[in-house]
């Protein structure tokens, strides 16, 4: 009798753990929801002016948080390296601290002397972009079109100096978020749609109908834009 009762009293503290431990559980995934939308609330604010780091930084320590909690959660370590590819990218860019005026004219016009000439061959091209007029959105320019759109980097090898990189991606992702009225999905808001694999692929320019359709329906969309971008053509390592 002796050891039946000790058997019972093992399974009976077994049953209080598992379920002490089931809660806990619950409560740590209802505290990374919750920061979630805060990330999303911030970078959504930061993205609103131009890139404001002290939204970014609060984004950023959320993230932190998720983390603390749950060290391997993909989408944290993913918002993190983002919004440090972000920072980078605004870290030297004066361009939005002071009134610009023209000091140069000539061919190309986008020989300034602020910022890189690659940045304004980059807005020259996207400027042109956006004033074109289509007639399926109204005939109005691009960047007037109120709908939900998506930025890709043409599918290219790493190697090739055409392979637009990371910063230069994310300036052109910027630039669209100012200057259109365009909803820009951002890769964190694919994750939960698509998986990590899938978004990035898709962003990295392997786009399948499959995936659109996913994006589409999850949004209740009933378009979406794609903006494309790739570098045409280089000369001395340069745009």
């Amino acid at each position: 009798m002796k050891n039946y009762f000790g058997l019972l009293i093992f399974f009976f503290s077994f049953s209080l753990f598992s379920s002490e431990k089931s809660s806990l559980s619950i409560q740590d995934s209802l505290k990374i929801e919750n920061y979630k939308n805060h990330i999303d609330t911030y970078k959504y604010i930061s993205r609103d002016n131009y890139n404001n780091e002290y939204f970014l930084d609060k984004a950023y320590n959320y993230a932190d948080s998720i983390i603390s909690i749950e060290n391997d959660n993909n989408y944290a370590r993913e918002i993190k390296k983002s919004i440090l590819l972000t920072k980078k990218t605004i870290k030297n860019n004066v361009i939005s601290k002071i009134e610009f005026f023209e000091f140069y004219s000539g061919i190309p016009q986008y020989y300034g002397f602020i910022d890189d000439a690659i940045e304004y061959a980059y807005e020259s091209a996207i400027s042109q972009l956006l004033n074109t007029k289509y007639k399926v959105l109204g005939n109005i320019p691009l960047s007037d079109a109120g709908i939900t759109s998506i930025l890709v980097r043409k599918s290219c090898d790493s190697k090739d100096p055409k392979c637009l990189e990371n910063e230069t991606f994310e300036i052109i992702n910027q630039n669209l978020i100012s200057n259109t009225n365009h909803r820009i999905i951002q890769s964190n808001e694919l994750f939960p749609i698509l998986g990590m694999e899938n978004s990035s692929n898709l962003l990295d320019g392997s786009i399948t109908e499959e995936n659109i359709n996913k994006i589409i329906d999850h949004l209740q969309l009933d378009r979406l834009g794609i903006f494309t971008v790739n570098n045409i053509d280089v000369i001395n390592n340069k745009v």
